[in-house]
């Protein structure tokens, strides 16, 4: 989970890079040192607690302690656990883990430098070049080569060099790169007849050129800017705090000329020290709970990991906000957490050395609670659905899984905070920013981690009633194990439509309203498409392109200009603008005061005016209207519709096969927790006779393979490797398949 939380960091730039696997995977390799140093910790206090507790619930604590064996005896081999991991924790915090941060940089800086050797996508138009507007109609964007290139170039002066070509690339070289076009035509309009919206009162006689070239350089101080910049990050940059070591963090705190940069070397530095030794007072942790825990079982000692897991990482958050700020030093809040938990560990074990244990505990009966309950009431629980023994199971699936859910949103939440720390510090986000942040990307969370918690839940609620012999009662009462996994299925049926409901209703305007909130926290601005503000369209043919500014309140186009090219779909024919754009039936176009300019090689160019033209068209009035972009801020019609128009615009547009994969998981991800609960169930039944904790580790092994196997597929969709449908609905087919197997296969 938390390698899916820090991939979404990079998720953009490898998204709009495009960049190979190789590279992909070598982002995620960066990323898991990092994230080592957090889950080590947390994997031993977790161990540690739910061990002790499983011996003390088993009786084994009682035996040790009646042969004669001490405390501290019983807590060693653990304590000498504890302190291996913590060693393991120091070397990755201290020398891998600053090694992996300069390759992730240094892998993003790549990423970034690969989108640059080819900016612009066949079909699609690029505007981040200064004062042009790029579309390409053909192309390989993997070597570079575009095909069929049409480039609105703005001149400071006015004027503007529509300029088509039948090749084109990037020519790099160092911090130098250039446009290389071949076979290349450029018009160059006068000021008079620059303007988009072009006045149709101008002088016929006026200057056009028009002139061919078989190869046209074209250089872009803002390509070179972006090229150079990162060539020098890349050879000349300093490194950051998360990318220094034990020597480079104590050389930066005592020489850094600023006071604020000491203590941030200081804190980071104390930080990683007392994370990086946390294992080991996890363990003197865990030990004290685990030893005081005398039912519950594994369960309990679970359920008290992650809640003082929690609260040490909030702890852990507050402390280090108050050293970067000066409220703290810099070694009292990176240490203040793991200072608590080391004092709460050694009271617990202190105050448990001279406890002496009473009677051995009697044996239990064979019959548990629950069994007794099912064969006590078994009429009522299986002649009627809901009875009884479903509304029994129902509460035990919504009580396991509102703790898990909440559990698995605390941890992301969390640390989304400590990804975003550094923004809040540098650019002084405001807490009443920062909460209402959290609180538009909780529906985000919600629908992302509601299927893993509805495979713990399921995987925990039904192990334990395995455990407990209540599905052999359940069994010898005559019912089958279909009825008994109706209401797990039911119950999942119900947290699907709430997926659903959330995602069609709340998380398009959720979205948009955390994207915004998170671009303010990180200081960044909103860029529009171009500086004016106009739209641009191309026809699914690529023979006409369109700039226009549409009308919402009459549905027409303001100073729209068409630009038509010839049968091969190369150079400039034709070009017509007018003031207003009318559609006068759905096929046809009508511009007032229209302008025509025949672009004739060799013959002169040729102009004409009309009070109304009336043009053929391809596309209908829909595909004119601005659009969504981002598949996360639109409901499946919306976002369905997005597509449609797309497809209109650019034919094999490259952006349509990533959102229809994307609209097909938004049908698909309500069914995953009936898939949850079909993997789930069987599984419980299986491993809930040895223990709940191997069912919850079936959960993780199980929710991981999900999730990688999911991923996977929409890569591989993205690519267009595969069908959109089969990239989306495939993995839930696949373990849903799986599940019903292994249901038809349980025994009872």
């Amino acid at each position: 989970m938390l390698l899916a939380q820090q991939a979404n960091r990079f998720a953009e730039i490898l998204g709009e890079a495009r960049a190979p696997l190789s590279l992909a995977a070598e982002i995620m390799a960066g990323l898991l040192p990092s994230i080592l140093i957090f889950t080590i910790p947390m994997a031993v206090l977790i161990g540690t607690a739910t061990g002790f507790s499983r011996m003390g619930s088993d009786s084994e604590m009682i035996a040790l302690r009646a042969a004669g064996v001490g405390m501290w005896r019983i807590a060693a081999p653990m304590l000498l656990f504890g302190v291996v991991t913590a060693a393991s924790t120091l070397w990755v915090g201290m020398e891998l883990a600053p090694l992996a941060a300069r390759d992730l940089r240094r892998a993003a800086s790549s990423a970034a430098l690969y989108k640059l050797e080819s900016p612009v996508d066949p079909r699609t138009f690029n505007t981040e070049m200064s004062g042009k507007v790029i579309y390409v109609r053909d192309g390989d964007k993997e070597r570079g080569q575009w095909g069929r290139v049409f480039i609105h170039w703005q001149e400071k002066n006015g004027a503007v060099r529509l300029v088509t070509a039948r090749t084109g690339r990037i020519d790099a070289s160092g911090e130098r790169a250039e446009l290389v076009l071949s076979d290349a035509v450029v018009t160059t309009l006068p000021s008079a007849l620059s303007f988009a919206g072009i006045s149709t009162h101008t002088d016929k006689g006026a200057q056009i050129t028009t002139e061919r070239s078989a190869q046209l350089r074209v250089r872009d101080d803002r390509l070179n800017a972006q090229r150079g910049a990162l060539m020098r990050r890349l050879r000349e940059r300093e490194l950051g705090l998360d990318e220094m070591g034990w020597r480079e963090l104590r050389q930066r705190a005592s020489v850094a000329p600023d006071d604020k940069t000491r203590r941030a070397a200081s804190t980071t530095l104390h930080k990683r020290l007392a994370l990086c030794s946390a294992p080991l007072i996890f363990a003197m942790l865990g030990t004290g709970i685990g030893l005081r825990t005398r039912r519950g079982g594994r369960g309990l000692g679970v359920l008290l990991s992650l809640g003082i897991m929690i609260i040490y990482y909030l702890v852990a958050l507050a402390g280090e906000q108050m050293a970067r700020t000066g409220i703290l030093p810099a070694t009292l809040g990176a240490w203040l957490p793991t200072g608590l938990s080391a004092v709460f560990g050694g009271m617990l074990l202190i105050s448990e050395t001279g406890r002496i244990y009473g009677l051995l505990r009697r044996s239990k009966s064979n019959a548990s609670k629950g069994e007794r309950l099912v064969l006590q009431k078994r009429k009522t629980f299986y002649t009627s659905f809901p009875g009884l023994f479903d509304r029994n199971v129902t509460g035990t699936l919504a009580r396991n899984f509102g703790v898990a859910f909440i559990v698995l949103v605390a941890i992301f939440l969390i640390f989304t905070l400590f990804e975003l720390l550094r923004f809040i510090s540098a650019n002084g986000a405001s807490a009443t920013t920062v909460a209402l942040y959290l609180l538009y990307l909780l529906p985000f969370v919600s629908v992302a981690l509601a299927p893993m918690s509805m495979l713990v839940a399921v995987l925990v609620s039904y192990a334990v009633m395995s455990r407990r012999n209540e599905a052999v009662a359940w069994w010898a009462s005559g019912q089958s194990v279909y009825r008994l996994a109706l209401p797990g299925i039911v119950f999942a049926l119900w947290i699907g439509v709430g997926m659903w409901f959330m995602q069609e209703y709340l998380l398009p305007t959720a979205n948009l309203r955390q994207n915004a909130l998170r671009a303010q926290i990180q200081g960044r601005i909103a860029r529009t498409v171009t500086s004016t503000g106009r739209q641009w369209l191309a026809t699914s043919d690529g023979r006409q392109l369109y700039a226009y500014e549409y009308n919402e309140a009459d549905e027409t186009l303001n100073h729209p200009i068409v630009y038509e090219f010839d049968e091969e779909g190369v150079h400039l024919r034709r070009m017509v603008w007018g003031q207003h754009g009318i559609w006068t039936t759905p096929d046809t176009i009508q511009l007032s005061d229209a302008v025509i300019l025949e672009i004739r090689e060799g013959k002169g160019d040729r102009f004409g005016t009309s009070a109304h033209a009336t043009l053929p068209i391809s596309e209908s009035l829909e595909a004119f209207k601005p659009t969504l972009k981002s598949a996360a801020e639109m409901d499946t019609k919306q976002l369905s519709e997005h597509i449609t128009t797309l497809k209109r615009r650019g034919g094999a547009h490259p952006l349509v096969s990533a959102l229809s994969v994307s609209l097909e998981r938004k049908r698909a991800d309500p069914f995953t927790p009936i898939v949850m609960a079909l993997i789930g169930i069987p599984l419980a039944l299986a491993f809930g006779r040895r223990s709940a904790l191997v069912a919850l580790c079936a959960a993780i092994g199980i929710g991981l393979a999900f999730w990688g196997v999911v991923s996977g597929a929409q890569q591989l969709g993205d690519y267009a490797l595969l069908p959109p449908p089969l990239a989306a609905w495939s993995p839930l087919v696949v373990f849903a398949c799986a599940g019903i197997y292994l249901l038809f296969r349980a025994r009872t």
